[in-house]
């Protein structure tokens, strides 16, 4: 479990690029990015994450071709999935590495303008949506 210090250093280290993506690419403000990178790498503290730069846990999905902010590499991992609600299958997956923690953020954020993201962000945005 990060320590008080920890999770203040790895916000800090982290919101300018999370600032800076979304003044350039938009979608989602920073906050909910930084939520999620604090999530998928322990504000920071998982040894694997940190090693790749791979904050968000982004796999590499069906195909290993290259982005302006992934550059095609990857490390292999395992992972538990919940495909059965209540139940855990441990698997081995691919997960996209980076250079840096910057890329690292602007690869979630250009994922996120991408087809596969389009529903999820039409239904943030829709303020009806908003419970």
């Amino acid at each position: 479990m990060a320590t008080e210090q920890q999770i203040k250093s790895f916000i800090a280290e982290i919101a300018p690029y999370a600032q800076e993506a979304y003044h350039t690419l938009g979608k989602v403000l920073p906050s909910v990015c930084i939520g999620m990178a604090c999530v998928e790498s322990a504000y920071g503290t998982s040894k694997i994450m940190r090693e790749h730069n791979a904050y968000f846990g982004q796999k590499v999905g069906s195909g290993k071709t290259a982005t302006k902010y992934w550059q095609g590499a990857f490390f292999t991992s395992k992972t538990k999935e919940e495909y059965t609600v209540g139940t855990n299958t441990v698997i081995t997956s691919a997960f996209r590495a980076y250079p840096d923690m910057r890329m690292s953020v602007f690869n979630y954020y250009e994922l996120l303008n991408t087809s596969h993201y389009k529903r999820v962000l039409a239904g943030s945005l829709d303020r009806k949506s908003v419970v």
